[in-house]
């Protein structure tokens, strides 16, 4: 058995271009045996939010996003509205293969977090895992305010990142954003983070980490997801 953590080259797409590569992933999952971590940019200025939040709130929240001419797309997974102007996005993909698939949806953020914050340190940028109590209240951006084991900066909470999750057959999709950094673009800064992020999750999942080219995704599959992600019934048909 090939149980490695492959760290993915890194692109940039449109927003539903990213969208459908992460979907592209996770449908392949079943194939593999090896989890999958990316980074990935957008080519233009854009925002998403979660698949089960309904098009009136979002609408409300991002107003002025949509006025100031960003591109709205409704993710795979769930959680709240994102802004990826000034983000580091990324994606893990677990397959059914792993035992990390068969994790608690719990379990899997507070990994993912810890070793993000670890990553973080390691690039200068003191962070935590928020241990609070789950919050009942509900906000529609995801950025609002920390939630339980969100990840925050340790002298004021303040939400660095956070993330949503998605299981289905073919496997498991955390799709996660860290903001509230000072990126300032495509710099070295993001590059240092992902590796550091991959070393960092590959100690925590106990596995080795191999870096392959990208994987080659179906094209009429890639290019129809394309299509749904653009579509108007996937984006505010809710």
């Amino acid at each position: 058995m090939d149980q490695s953590l492959q760290f993915l080259p890194r692109r940039s797409d449109t927003a539903a271009g990213n969208m459908a590569t992460d979907q592209c992933l996770l449908d392949l999952a079943e194939q593999m045996e090896s989890v999958r971590f990316r980074h990935y940019d957008w080519t233009g200025p854009a925002f998403t939010f979660g698949r089960l939040q309904r098009w009136t709130e979002v609408a409300r929240l991002a107003a002025t996003l949509i006025e100031a001419g960003c591109t709205g797309v409704r993710r795979p997974s769930g959680g709240g509205l994102v802004d990826h102007r000034a983000d580091w996005t990324y994606a893990l993909v677990v397959p059914p293969a792993s035992h990390w698939f068969r994790s608690p949806a719990i379990v899997l953020y507070r990994l993912v977090h810890h070793a993000l914050a670890e990553a973080l340190g390691a690039v200068g940028v003191a962070a935590s895992v928020h241990e609070g109590q789950p919050d009942s209240r509900r906000s529609g951006s995801c950025f609002a305010r920390p939630e339980q084991l969100d990840l925050v900066r340790p002298d004021t909470d303040e939400k660095l990142g956070g993330a949503a999750l998605r299981r289905s057959r073919s496997g498991l999709l955390l799709q996660g954003s860290i903001c509230s950094i000072e990126f300032q673009g495509p710099g070295t800064l993001r590059s240092k983070l992902a590796s550091a992020a991959a070393e960092a999750l590959a100690r925590r999942l106990d596995l080795p980490i191999k870096t392959p080219s990208f994987p080659t995704l179906p094209d009429a599959a890639y290019r129809l997801l394309v299509e749904r992600f653009q579509s108007t019934h996937w984006n505010r048909n809710r």
